[in-house]
């Protein structure tokens, strides 16, 4: 038989060791601490109460509250699902994530089960069963469960429901079920009872008949049954009782352990129970309300609050263990931490004097204990003698205890921030001065009795000085208002810092690190003097603006306190790439303290941090922390089109249970898409940066921004992969990269048959084309060839035409007359002249073209012979302007002189009433030329009637072949000339001659 143990609430307290007040304080103070955030109403959960809480495996968070649906929470925002999204019905009793990962959700009117991209519905009839509330559900195995409710324990499997009653006490509510020890226990309104064999039985081992609220395992392996007051424990052979608290009104209602072995008792009142800490965590220190429903730690080791009417906490696993006024300290500005050798912590504080920490104790200290001044600033350990440097001059501690020794070490008055001995045993105190502080600033030295005070004309840069530092080389440098000031041994200078400004100015705190190199920091940032010069860090990785102490952490880590917080900042990372990687504590992460203060920062004996802030003193123990290396679980929120929100569900399109489009195929008009992302970062969704990429066009991944869309215009018709990353601006980690693809379809006339049948036209088009062409040229090739033929053929004609035998006769007949006269001179001028005219005649008639010049020679040689032959029966007037350039223009050789011969033969020479005239006119006619050949002769009219048969015959012949080797002269060299002859008659009808006007533009061969 199992023995039940009962302890008073005094017992429980002396088996701890310890007072309860003093188990609790000792553990707050030195315990860890976490940071809670509560989220309600104004952050966007949709009503206070909270009942479940659940995880899903994507990182976002599924509660029930009191109002319907339920609420999910992806660390930037709460959103509801409800009926719309599947629910079986609007108020849900619980959820749970089962071996699957899949969530289910379960309510008096049936069950869902959620995954990826379905909804399933498993229908329960209520009132069949008579129902009225679901208050745990435990899963057996897959798609089996045991539901406890107000009138029995409900067994679900395969989508079959059965109720199952004890047999004796029908009125039974099954509050909780767990498995311990292979049995399932359950947490009833009458007890402890056990599920075996699909009955509802009395366990022998541990007769429990009071009311039993919840059920636990803790890390031990030890049943835990919460209970009015506090909770039972049960392991194989012994059960005892803890009271957590006296007042009966309160029970424990829910159980929690965690990963790292702690057991969490929730209360409906009290507050929740670290058990094996003994830290309890109320409204007073952190809680939102001390009314929980709920406990649950997520996949990143948060716990999770559910409370009854203030909404959702979150206990973030934090770093940090801080004291505060609330722990005892005198103060909560801690300006100085340092241990002794016994082991005792030392607190130097604004208006707090100090605050002394033992193992089991601490004291505190103020002027009324004789020190200095009520504000501590600074604390050097010298064995026997702790130097204490106050607002108000130098104290120090022995055994004897405290005594102001100001006037012996010469800073009777002076505000000391910080002292120290250098390595010839001389004390160096740095002392502010000017303002509020008085005039005693500067530098004090003690040595062996001697005082020296060193001021702004002793060579310090300024009277304000803040901080000492002794260099490798024996050198001390001196922090001060004007910069860093240097003791070489005999004077002070001024340390000459070559780099930007920007850095410079007021030097709070210095360090020199592993490799030699100085860090200073400042009211105006961080900076770094090497060999190489000095370089300004801050704005280069590095966020506090005005630094107050600076530590390092073996040579990887520095650690810089500032007024937004500490920065660690990884020194291998620095020195090896030349990159800060700088991760931020502050109160958003458990850094409480957040705004640090000057050189406030010591290593005790175990290796551990004590960083001085004006919330308290922080510590920070290396052994304890893990890099935040929280997976970042990256996953996309919406896909929507031109920007607009996109019901695809309502389009016919299949989507998963977050709306989101699978196997999106878009036509060609649907080519703008904006994409939504979030990777979930719970305790600090602020420090996510995301980088994208569209594979399928030729940009690389975007930088890393706080941006969490992504809109692509005018997307081209093809294959499309969008792909998105995130990573911790804080750590560096980068995520997974999630990769979505999507296909926009090409309109009719950008696929690929329809290019290649356009292509195929065009080629047909083309080659349709040339064809024409190569036969347009040959067609062209032939007639040119016929018309050269012709034309040849019309110039000999025309030779014939120029040289017939009537002309030779008459030639030689003129010849032979002017032998007879004996009329030597005529005759030979005349056969000069006709032999001339002869050759240019058959030379030009070897050509296709002649310049103007050469045809106007040809022809005033014919005008005259026939001058000669008439006897000079005709005047010839020739007008051509010194301007023209004849040798330009070209025409069809022997053009003009059949005009003349007629004007001369069937014009001139019938006249009888006046003396003959025969002009020839050249005018410019824009780029051509206009011939004019006139005469006075008888008119074409009168000579048609004394025309003989033949010479009817003769000009008919003429001025055909003239006309078709016009015709052919233009088709053949793209050569105008036109021709057109007038009629010239009095005002009374009198034939007055004829005019003959050949236009022929310019041609260039």
């Amino acid at each position: 038989m199992v023995r039940i143990h009962t302890y008073t609430f005094s017992q429980v307290l002396f088996r701890c060791g310890l007072l309860l007040t003093f188990c609790l304080w000792a553990h707050q103070s030195f315990s860890q601490r976490f940071f809670i955030k509560n989220f309600a109403a104004k952050e966007g959960l949709s009503q206070s109460e909270v009942g479940n809480i659940v995880q899903a495996k994507d990182g976002r968070m599924y509660l029930t509250t009191a109002a319907f649906g339920v609420d999910v929470f992806d660390g930037m925002r709460f959103h509801t699902i409800g009926t719309e999204q599947g629910l079986i019905h609007p108020y849900i009793a619980d959820i749970h994530r089962d071996e699957q990962d899949h969530l289910w959700f379960f309510s008096t009117h049936g069950i869902n089960r959620m995954e990826e991209d379905s909804m399933y519905t498993f229908p329960l009839d209520k009132d069949a069963l008579g129902i009225e509330s679901i208050f745990d559900v435990f899963e057996l195995g897959e798609d089996e469960f045991l539901l406890g409710t107000d009138v029995g324990l409900i067994h679900f499997r395969s989508g079959n429901f059965t109720l199952h009653q004890h047999p004796t006490q029908a009125g039974l509510r099954f509050f909780d079920i767990e498995e311990w020890k292979d049995i399932h226990y359950l947490a009833t309104s009458h007890g402890l009872f056990t599920w075996e064999n699909a009955e509802i039985q009395e366990p022998d081992d541990y007769p429990l008949d009071e009311e039993i609220l919840s059920l636990g395992v803790d890390a031990s392996g030890r049943l835990l049954m919460g209970v009015s007051r506090g909770y039972y424990q049960a392991d194989a052979s012994d059960l005892s009782y803890h009271p957590l608290f006296e007042d009966e009104r309160y029970s424990v209602i829910c159980f929690l352990t965690t990963r790292e072995g702690s057991t969490i008792a929730g209360t409906n009142g009290v507050g929740m129970f670290f058990l094996e800490e003994g830290l309890h965590i109320t409204e007073k220190n952190g809680l939102s309300e001390d009314f929980i429903w709920t406990l649950y730690q997520d996949m990143d080791d948060n716990i999770w609050i559910g409370t009854s009417g203030a909404g959702l906490d979150l206990m973030a696993h934090d770093h940090f263990r801080t004291l505060t006024t609330a722990d005892g300290l005198g103060s909560d500005i801690v300006y100085d931490i340092l241990q002794r050798e016994d082991g005792s912590l030392w607190f130097g504080m604004v208006q707090g004097g100090i605050t002394v920490w033992g193992d089991e104790e601490h004291i505190s200290y103020d002027t009324e204990d004789g020190l200095s001044h009520q504000t501590v600033r600074c604390f050097l350990d010298s064995g026997d003698t702790l130097f204490i440097g106050t607002e108000g001059g130098l104290t120090i501690f022995t055994r004897s205890g405290f005594e102001d020794v100001s006037s012996k070490f010469g800073v009777e008055g002076h505000a000391i921030f910080d002292i120290h001995r250098d390595r010839s045993g001389v004390l160096w105190f740095a002392c502010k001065g000017e303002r509020y502080y008085g005039e005693n600033g500067g530098v004090v030295r003690y040595a062996a009795g001697r005082i020296d005070n060193y001021t702004l004309d002793d060579g310090l840069p300024s009277n304000n000085v803040y901080c000492i530092r002794e260099r490798p080389n024996g050198d001390l440098w001196f922090g001060t208002t004007g910069g860093v000031g240097v003791w070489d041994g005999e004077t002070f200078s001024r340390q000459l810092l070559d780099g930007p400004n920007s850095c410079q100015g007021t030097v709070l705190t210095m360090l020199t690190d592993h490799k030699g190199n100085d860090w200073i920091g400042g009211v105006n940032g961080l900076g770094l003097l090497t060999e190489d010069g000095y370089t300004c860090i801050s704005g280069n990785g590095i966020r506090g603006e005005t630094i107050y102490f600076l530590a390092t952490q073996g040579d990887s880590i520095l650690w810089v306190g500032s007024a937004i917080g500490l920065e660690k900042i990884d020194l291998e990372q620095f020195y090896d790439h030349g990159e800060i990687h700088s991760e931020l504590f502050n109160d958003d992460n458990g850094f409480i303290g957040t705004e640090c203060n000057q050189n406030a920062v010591t290593v005790d004996d175990q290796g551990n941090f004590w960083f001085g802030t004006i919330g308290g003193a922080v510590q920070f123990i290396p052994s304890l922390y893990d890099q935040d290396d929280t997976p970042l679980r990256l996953r996309i929120t919406s896909v929507r089109l031109g920007g607009r929100d996109t019901h695809w569900s309502d389009s016919g399109w299949n989507t998963d249970t977050q709306g989101i489009p699978q196997d999106l195929q878009l036509n060609y008009k649907q080519n703008s898409v904006q994409f939504e992302y979030l990777a979930i970062h719970l305790t600090e969704p602020d420090l996510v940066e995301y980088s994208f990429m569209l594979e399928g066009t030729d940009d690389g991944w975007s930088a890393f921004s706080p941006d969490r869309s992504v809109f692509f215009a005018n997307l081209g018709p093809q294959e499309y992969i969008f792909k998105v990353r995130a990573r911790n601006s804080n750590t560096g980690i980068i995520s997974n990269t999630v990769a979505y693809p999507f296909i926009i379809e090409p309109a009719i006339w950008q696929t690929l048959w329809f290019q290649l049948l356009l292509i195929g036209l065009v080629l047909f088009g083309i080659f349709s084309f040339f064809y024409w062409r190569i036969q347009n040229i040959r067609r062209h090739e032939e007639e040119k060839r016929r018309f050269q033929e012709e034309l040849a053929e019309l110039e000999m004609t025309a030779l014939r035409a120029q040289m017939n035998p009537h002309f030779l006769f008459n030639s030689l007949n003129s010849v032979n007359s002017f032998i007879i006269k004996n009329d030597k001179e005529a005759a030979s001028e005349y056969l000069g002249k006709f032999s001339r005219l002869v050759r240019l005649i058959l030379q030009n008639s070897k050509k296709k073209l002649v310049d103007l010049e050469d045809e106007l020679t040809a022809l005033r040689l014919y005008i005259q012979l026939e001058s000669l032959r008439f006897n000079r029966g005709f005047h010839f007037i020739e007008k051509i302007p010194a301007d023209i350039d004849l040798e330009k223009y070209h025409i069809p050789p022997l053009l003009l002189q059949p005009y003349v011969e007629n004007a001369i033969w069937h014009g001139l020479l019938h006249l009888e009433d006046r003396q003959g005239r025969l002009a020839l006119e050249i005018r410019k006619n824009g780029s051509g030329l206009e011939i004019f050949i006139e005469d006075n002769g008888i008119g074409r009219k009168q000579a048609d009637l004394l025309k003989s048969k033949s010479a009817i015959k003769k000009k008919s012949l003429g001025m055909k072949l003239n006309k078709e080797r016009m015709d052919l002269t233009q088709a053949l060299h793209d050569f105008n000339i036109t021709l057109d002859i007038d009629d010239m008659q009095s005002d009374e009808g009198k034939a007055l001659g004829t005019r003959v006007r050949i236009k022929i533009s310019d041609y260039d061969r």
